[in-house]
């Protein structure tokens, strides 16, 4: 049985297949894999079921838990000045229903006083009518509508006209009429109360669960911290206060701007002359809750009423323009200021959020998607059983940028990866792109194609488009860094190529070559990159003053050794090699008694060990028959 061959170094890679028992695990562990999405999902459908059937219960928990949030800040400030747990609850619980009732007795006050004066509006809306009536009586719409009604006419009298016969007409029929007995008092009082007891029930459902959730804060943590994980009691309680923390920031700041927005709206709506604003300004403030649409559905009512109070139409076209630049003052200029400029949800989970709450709980679903999703969204970053929230609801990015970079590479996106190098060269240096996103990114393709999962043709396809990046980068990079005139006398580094670029083990390892050659470049240093790797005897060494060998991901201290005789073989015994390592962090030990010029694992110290070497060289006068030359 072949157990595997032994490689240089004493590392004994596996050649055989696995055996029989471990693919038959593998296949189990996959079908386990799949069997648990499956549970997953339907453990997703039946909460969402639940969700629905239960709404009459879960709708007013989830109210009195994001009204808790806004409320808790307040408890927790009183029982700090030593007011007792109780009393604390007591008093802000009944400071927010004072100020609720109060908000509901305006309300109500504004209403009436609106429907008694609709009457009065009568005659403008009857006249803006008759006008608009005379205005298109000539128009397309108003001759089809009226042929269609024609038409709609002559059928109904051919389907009344029936052929006679000499049976006699049935007589009319008699009509007859039902009268029901006049209503008890009991049955009145029951008809009167009947409406109001759902909402009622609601509102009190409400308070008894705001009420528990503020009384039993403590407890209800320390079931979360058993829930998410006692094995570490304070990074869980930390993330827990720093979430709730969270929440009841952004919805206090929510209620304060969305008032801000709704007192805006009453004030400027007084001063158009629109009747009852303090009405239509508490509307926007509740209706702004809903996202997007809030805004919108709160201007119908002033602007209709706009067109019934004034004769003309400038008192609707001042309400409409109100709405219009109050929200785009609060939504682009002050929540921005305030509190970022996003909720931390990404567009497209702010819309599936908003269409899933309104399916799910209707109206009352709209007021509250927001906030609940943003919740949701926070619980998910801190609480790691709940990742996966954060992850399909959030803006974060969820790749690190190394990631994206050769996502984009292979799926051939070279255009887009070209943004990203651009976005990531607005603060930051050519190198540091370098370094930080393309080495990375090339060691993740190593990795692939040692796992055999990155073909030839992809390798070739990746390398094409990841030296069309390079390119664009460090060309912006020297235009961004020199004026004009600074290019126009920049030497010409061809006559000078001190630096020669080798490829250390592979295709994937010539990028790393070019960007050392771009950077060399930038200092005005010449270079020559080989075309193969190793460098083969007398091939493109001329003039050569110093060799970097580069692997973008170091292979094992014994291929490193072979592939340093190979390259030393090749070129002159006095021209030095410096080792590029990259992502070889603590392995220098394997291959320091080769002798290369030195060693370097980070693309700085390469570089920077490069340039002093070159100029070393220059100052000996090692350099001289190409600087006359090039004089």
């Amino acid at each position: 049985m072949n157990l595997g061959a032994r490689e240089p170094g004493g590392v004994v890679a596996a050649t055989s297949s696995p055996p029989r028992t471990a693919a038959g695990k593998t296949l189990r562990l996959r079908s386990n894999d799949r069997g648990s999405s499956a549970l997953g999902i339907l453990a997703g459908l039946a909460i969402i079921a639940a969700l629905y059937v239960g709404r009459e219960i879960f709708i007013p928990f989830v109210v009195a838990t994001l009204l808790a949030f806004v409320l808790g800040p307040p408890v927790r400030r009183l029982r700090r000045l030593g007011t007792g747990r109780i009393f604390s609850v007591a008093i802000v619980v009944a400071a927010a229903v004072a100020l609720l009732a109060s908000l509901g007795f305006v309300v109500g006050g504004q209403l009436t006083s609106l429907v008694d004066q609709l009457p009065n509006y009568q005659r403008n809306v009857q006249n803006k009518l008759r006008a608009l009536k005379q205005e298109g009586q000539s128009d397309l719409i108003t001759r089809a509508t009226n042929m269609i009604e024609t038409l709609q006419a002559e059928l109904d009298g051919s389907r009344d006209s029936k052929p006679k016969t000499g049976t006699p007409a049935p007589p009319p029929p008699l009509p007859v009429e039902i009268h029901q007995p006049p209503p008890s008092s009991v049955q009145v009082l029951k008809n009167l109360l009947a409406p109001l007891l759902r909402p009622l029930g609601a509102v009190a459902l409400v308070l008894v669960f705001l009420i528990f959730l503020l009384l039993q804060r403590e407890d209800l943590r320390d079931r979360l911290i058993r829930l998410a994980g006692s094995h570490d009691i304070h990074r869980t309680t930390a993330a827990l206060d720093d979430a709730a923390r969270r929440v009841s920031r952004y919805l206090l700041v929510q209620l304060l701007v969305n008032a801000a927005f709704g007192l805006q709206i009453g004030v400027g709506l007084a001063l158009i002359g629109i009747p009852n604003p303090m009405l239509w300004g508490l509307a926007a403030w509740v209706l702004r809750f809903i996202p997007l649409l809030g805004p919108i559905i709160a201007s119908v009512c002033p602007i209709l009423l706009g067109v019934a109070v004034d004769p003309g139409w400038s008192m609707a076209l001042w309400a409409m323009a109100l709405f219009f630049v109050v929200e785009m003052v609060t939504g682009n200029l002050i929540e921005p200021l305030i509190y970022g400029h996003s909720t931390g949800l990404s567009p497209l989970a702010y819309m599936l959020s908003i269409t899933f709450w309104a399916w799910l709980w209707g109206p009352i679903g709209l007021l509250v998607s927001t906030p609940l999703t943003v919740c949701l969204v926070v619980l998910g970053r801190h609480v790691p059983q709940f990742e996966t929230l954060a992850v399909l609801l959030g803006n974060e990015e969820v790749l690190a940028p190394e990631e994206t970079f050769y996502q984009r590479l292979l799926a051939g996106d070279a255009i887009e990866a070209s943004a990203q190098a651009e976005s990531f060269l607005a603060n930051r240096t050519l190198d540091a792109f370098f370094a930080d996103v393309v080495l990375p990114a090339l060691a993740l393709a190593q990795h692939d194609v040692d796992r055999g999962s990155l073909s030839p043709p992809d390798q070739q396809r990746l390398i094409e488009h990841m030296l069309t990046v390079i390119d664009l980068v460090s060309d912006l990079a020297v235009e961004q860094s020199n004026t004009p005139e600074d290019r126009a006398a920049a030497p010409r580094l061809e006559q000078d190529v001190p630096v020669l670029c080798v490829p250390g083990r592979g295709q994937l390892d010539m990028p790393v070559a070019v960007m050392i050659a771009r950077l060399l470049a930038l200092r005005d240093i010449g270079t020559r990159i080989s075309a193969t790797s190793p460098v083969q005897s007398g091939d493109q060494t001329e003039n050569v003053a110093i060799a970097c060998q580069c692997f973008a991901r170091a292979p094992s201290p014994a291929y490193v050794r072979i592939a340093h005789r190979r390259l030393r073989r090749a070129l002159p015994p006095n021209v030095p090699i410096v080792l590029a390592l990259f992502g070889a962090e603590g392995q220098e030990r394997g291959v320091e008694t080769m002798d290369a010029e030195g060693i370097t694992t980070n693309l700085r110290e390469t570089i920077d060990k490069l340039a002093d070497a070159v100029t070393a060289l220059r100052g000996t006068g090692l350099q001289g028959r190409t600087e006359t030359a090039a004089d």
